[in-house]
């Protein structure tokens, strides 16, 4: 676990942990900074987040997760797109046909099934909504560093 984007990130991620706790959240493990120094926050589970909480309508980018059941399979893909945010997302399963759907109808830009791995570094990566357009990684995220020229010749001189 690697350390946060910067200093910013600790205390913002402090009071996302602290509201969600207040609203009725159960903090299972993590929710504070690791060290006095540096941007490192402990990898945090939070469970039975409310819908209100702030972290359900705000990109925490930091090591938090949200364990909230679901009874089906609509539900979780209708709260899942029901945020403005789409940068990855996670489902488990054994059944095909709810791979199929989580890949057709989850608004995300990257998709894990039955794995915590979103994206390697030779693969594209990038969010949806909020969570941005444009991606990097891969070869699609080289060409922001290129300069792309189009020629056009003809083997006659006209």
């Amino acid at each position: 676990m690697g350390p946060l984007a910067n200093d910013r990130r600790v205390p913002v991620l402090s009071a996302l942990v602290e509201d969600e706790v207040t609203k009725g959240a159960e903090l299972r493990f993590g929710g504070a900074a690791m060290w006095e120094r540096g941007y490192f926050f402990a990898p945090t589970v939070l469970a039975n987040v409310p819908d209100s909480a702030r972290i359900m309508q705000e990109e925490p980018l930091g090591p938090i997760a949200i364990l909230n059941p679901v009874r089906e399979l609509d539900e979780a893909i209708a709260r899942a797109n029901a945020l403005p945010y789409g940068l990855a997302g996670y489902g488990f399963t054994n059944r095909a046909d709810y791979m199929a759907r989580l890949v057709d109808e989850v608004e995300v830009g990257n998709l894990s099934i039955n794995t915590l791995e979103a994206s390697l570094p030779e693969t594209r990566f990038g969010g949806v909504k909020a969570s941005g357009y444009g991606r990097e990684g891969g070869t699609e995220g080289l060409e922001s560093y290129l300069t792309i020229k189009n020629v056009w010749h003809s083997a006659e001189i006209r």
